[in-house]
């Protein structure tokens, strides 16, 4: 991967905190200079440097002359981390809505990333609509330390939720979380400070529950791994999407799961309508539905099908386009280029298909439907979700 001359070690540093906070680059992990020049193409100048910007985010715990050390995560520094952006926040809380006028900026801010927040609940930009509804309380505090105080930590609190919510558990969470965020604006229209304050607490208390409950698995876990090492014969446990470890009568070792990643890769998965499975780490359900204008949400598609019709999904190859209108289509290359997608993210997202033409690039774009299809009175509508699913072992 090589990035363009300006602003190298800015572009450097955001692709590799994105690559942390997608889990792509795992808590504890070794950054190594070298490696790291070879797969940007960079000398080590910027790379110092953007290690050196993560180190000031509290994301890189230890920097050495060959790389750095991420810090090691765990649900009880979850709880600590949660604990603090909640002291702060109550505080700066009580402080920012004091003024009327900024009562009524605060108000306008928090309605407008609420409604950000619904439209994109389904998808990773609900966690930067997230971070504005709760930055705005900063905002108005004109206490520069308090905001840089809450960047640092509530970009660590990122980190952990996109760690430890995964999947179906996390869309349950991101929308009891948007209700929260309702209920504190309407506390705040009626002018009513202690309420606010009070399902402020409790919005965070919630965010430690599930954290804590996060401990519980952790130790199921490490009691399944003991009941392994105790066992006779072969036996396999997975330790998340990638890894499992297997206990092979007296050896005892972790392997990469290579091959089920390679099938999906290489593979292309054709589902009959409707159905629901998985395809690598996404979860996908097509079903019919009636009546249903638009999608409410951005990992929802709608298109116009036979029952037994076929939906293909596969990763991107050489030569895909996508259609743009009756007359225009677009490599998806050039799309994923536009959309600024890091070129080792490109081959992992899921591509859709109906009678060969894409129609969804997941996450990225959604592909015109020629309406002349639309026509044929045996098509019913076609509602496909997608969700990012973790293996629980």
């Amino acid at each position: 991967m090589k990035v363009v001359k300006d602003l190298l070690s800015e572009q450097i540093y955001k692709i590799l905190k994105e690559d942390i906070i997608n889990s792509r680059i795992n808590f504890g992990e070794v950054l190594v200079n070298k490696n790291l020049q070879e797969r940007f193409e960079v000398s080590s100048t910027p790379i110092r440097d953007a290690i050196l910007r993560l180190k000031e985010d509290g994301i890189v715990d230890e920097v050495t002359r060959s790389g750095a050390k991420l810090i090691d995560f765990d649900p009880h520094f979850a709880c600590e981390v949660n604990q603090l952006i909640m002291t702060i926040t109550l505080g700066v809380i009580e402080y920012s809505l004091k003024n009327p006028e900024n009562r009524k900026e605060i108000l306008a801010n928090l309605k407008k990333y609420v409604e950000l927040e619904e439209d994109n609940v389904a998808t990773d930009l609900y966690y930067e609509c997230d971070y504005h509804f709760h930055k705005t309380f900063f905002d108005y505090s004109n206490n520069k330390l308090l905001k840089d105080l809450f960047k640092k930590y509530n970009l660590i609190n990122e980190i952990l939720v996109k760690a430890y919510h995964k999947g179906a558990i996390s869309l349950k969470n991101r929308k009891a979380c948007l209700e929260d965020h309702k209920s504190i604006i309407k506390s705040i229209e009626e002018n009513n400070i202690a309420l606010t304050l009070d399902l402020t607490k409790k919005h965070y208390l919630s965010a430690e529950k599930i954290f804590k409950k996060n401990i519980k698995i952790n130790r199921n876990k490490i009691d399944e791994i003991n009941s392994l090492i105790k066992s006779d014969g072969t036996k396999k446990i997975d330790l998340d999407l990638n890894f499992r470890i297997v206990k092979d009568y007296h050896h005892l070792y972790i392997e990469k799961k290579e091959e089920e990643t390679v099938s999906c890769l290489n593979g292309i998965l054709q589902l009959k309508i409707p159905s629901e499975t998985y395809f690598d780490k996404y979860k996908i359900k097509i079903e019919f539905v009636e009546n249903k204008e638009k999608t409410k949400y951005k990992n929802q598609y709608l298109l116009y099908a036979m029952n037994n019709d076929i939906i293909e999904i596969r990763y991107r190859k050489e030569g895909d386009r996508i259609l743009l209108d009756e007359n225009h289509s677009k490599k998806l290359k050039e799309v994923l280029i536009n959309q600024k997608v890091p070129r080792d993210v490109r081959d992992r997202i899921p591509i859709f298909l109906y009678k060969n033409n894409i129609f969804w690039i997941y996450g990225i774009k959604k592909a015109y439907i020629p309406k002349e299809n639309k026509n044929t009175s045996e098509l019913r509508q076609v509602l496909i979700t997608v969700e990012e699913v973790m293996n629980e072992g």
